[in-house]
């Protein structure tokens, strides 16, 4: 955990440094936000990260457009922290949306369109066994 912990404060440090000089939705300053949501992550700081995510996912929504690459892998990646915090409710909404967007812009068969598929049919299963308790 102290190497991630001390991942995190420089990731914080450059980040604070490039949202000053080069703006929050820099290619650069968002790179470092996702690397600090990546810290946090693997630390197991789960709030910190999706607080992380969605500013990211909101820069990127708004600079990039809902359908660019960047822009899915960071929706995958707040949902993936949805996941590992439990909240199958916000993991499947996401996950659905990815889905829905990989889908319309590649097509049923893409490769990243299958692994969306699945990481819903996922989330659905542990949402069962959760409730159910099976």
């Amino acid at each position: 955990m102290g190497m991630w912990r001390e991942a995190e404060r420089l990731y914080q440090e450059a980040l604070d440094t490039q949202t000053l000089l080069l703006g929050p939705e820099h290619a650069t300053t968002l790179t470092t936000r996702g690397n600090l949501a990546l810290a946090l992550r693997n630390r197991v700081a789960l709030a910190a990260a999706e607080a992380e995510c969605r500013k990211m996912l909101a820069i990127r929504e708004r600079v990039l457009g809902i359908e660019h690459k960047s822009t899915l892998t960071t929706r995958n990646n707040l949902a993936a922290v949805h996941r590992e915090r439990g909240d199958h409710a916000a993991a499947e909404a996401e996950y659905r949306v990815l889905l829905a967007i990989l889908r319309r812009v590649l097509g049923d068969d893409h490769p990243d369109t299958v692994q969306a598929r699945e990481h819903v049919e996922g989330i659905v299963r542990e949402h069962f066994q959760a409730v159910h308790g099976a």
